[in-house]
């Protein structure tokens, strides 16, 4: 696996564990904890998008 994908997966560890502490654990998560899990996993997906072909540095 590319050595920079599995270290985007590997930063979810946060996120995985809160989700699965909440559906297993039956863990309340606050909204700040929910908006934070979300923001992390949009930005790994962002960081995953190709390049725009028009966009110029």
């Amino acid at each position: 696996m590319n050595p920079t994908m599995a270290a985007l997966i590997l930063s979810l560890e946060s996120v995985f564990s809160a989700l699965a502490g909440f559906v297993i654990l039956h863990q309340v998560l606050s909204l700040r904890e929910l908006f934070g899990c979300a923001l992390m996993f949009v930005a790994i997906v962002l960081a995953q998008l190709p390049d725009f072909p028009g966009k110029k540095d």
